[in-house]
């Protein structure tokens, strides 16, 4: 508990609308690409257990969310 969340070194693998793999090798690079998290990279973590972290992508009207367990 009080761990904070760290996805500096998340690799994130998209497939796109024509079917083409894009992959993003870091977190900042994922970002500036139009994907969030929720919880925010770096927040503290203060659910004991099991926590779920929401990966959405936003580009104009199109979106995505993932969710994520541990």
């Amino acid at each position: 508990m009080g761990d904070a969340l760290k996805i500096d070194d998340l690799i994130v693998e998209a497939v796109t609308e024509q079917g083409n793999n894009k992959l993003y090798q870091n977190w900042e690079l994922a970002k500036a690409a139009g994907f969030s998290v929720s919880p925010e990279n770096n927040t503290s973590l203060n659910t004991v257990g099991e926590n779920t972290v929401t990966v959405r992508y936003q580009k104009g009207r199109r979106g995505l969310i993932s969710e994520l367990l541990p």
